[in-house]
């Protein structure tokens, strides 16, 4: 079994315009059968097990993944161990806070729960909203905050206190991705399941030097400089479709994909990504607010 985890670019995402949900279900099949997970797991005749899902952040991805690790290494565990683990991390501005429902979702006991996405978050930083925030008033920090009412013991009146909240910059979740990936990258190695990460956007060169991003292995890594590139770039450099929504993959990429990672496994062939165009990636950040 290969497992595999992602945002919307390994759960197969391909937005209709105007349309939100699949009409039939044969829709929703023929969705995922033309994603690169599909097709990786026929080149290596194995089974797929791919739990990625749309608007995932990047701590999220690897937790989730080191949770399964952790339900099928336990002793007398009826969980496969897979064979193979293929990350596709995202941009690192989004982060989630725990939703009121989390507990009915996240269940003691229940792996399938603990793996579940719907439900249990609410996206706590909008991209969107904090580029707006950024060209009317100078600054993002007002465009996200948690909100807390609550009856005043003096007062015995309701009030609101209204906190400010979000790194715009990302380096907060830089971080505790990597923290999260170091454990991952240690389990990985402790049990010889092969690692392989496919980063769609750079974690950013200025951190390459930091002693916490320097414990990364980046022969796990699929590009040559995870630091600096991201592997939306390059299929954008190779004028690979898009879907409707001018953001995801059509099937052509998604082939592309599982051939590239498919020589990764065999031959450790990384992908260089051109230098020489340069892309602004904060304009190629999805937002599904």
């Amino acid at each position: 079994m290969i497992f595999f985890n992602g945002c919307s670019f390994t759960f197969g995402e391909k937005y209709r315009v105007g349309i939100k949900n699949f009409e039939t279900e044969y829709e929703k099949v023929a969705q995922h059968r033309g994603r690169y997970s599909v097709a990786l797991t026929s080149k290596f005749k194995m089974e797929e097990f791919n739990i990625s899902c749309s608007g995932k952040c990047n701590k999220s991805i690897v937790d989730e993944t080191i949770t399964y690790l952790l339900w099928a290494l336990s002793p007398d565990s009826e969980y496969e161990i897979p064979s193979k683990i293929i990350l596709q991390t995202t941009d690192f501005y989004r982060t989630y806070v725990p939703a009121p429902g989390f507990h009915t979702h996240h269940r003691i006991n229940d792996l399938e729960g603990q793996l579940s996405w719907a439900g249990k978050y609410r996206k706590l930083m909008i991209h969107a909203a904090m580029k707006q925030h950024m060209e009317y008033y100078g600054s993002p920090t007002e465009s996200t905050a948690l909100t807390t009412q609550y009856i005043n013991p003096h007062t015995n009146q309701i009030s609101v206190d209204r906190r400010t909240c979000g790194d715009h910059t990302g380096t907060h979740m830089r971080f505790e991705f990597a923290k999260s990936f170091l454990h991952l990258q240690q389990i990985c190695e402790s049990n010889d399941i092969p690692l392989v990460i496919m980063n769609y956007y750079p974690i950013g060169k200025d951190f390459f030097e930091d002693p916490l991003f320097k414990l990364i292995n980046l022969d796990n890594w699929l590009l040559e400089d995870p630091f600096e590139t991201g592997l939306y770039e390059h299929l954008e450099h190779e004028c690979f479709t898009k879907c409707e929504d001018n953001y995801h993959w059509e099937s052509d990429a998604h082939a592309y994909q599982a051939d590239i990672l498919e020589d990764f496994i065999k031959n450790r062939t990384k992908i260089k990504v051109r230098t020489d165009i340069r892309m602004n990636t904060e304009e190629i950040i999805y937002d599904y607010t």
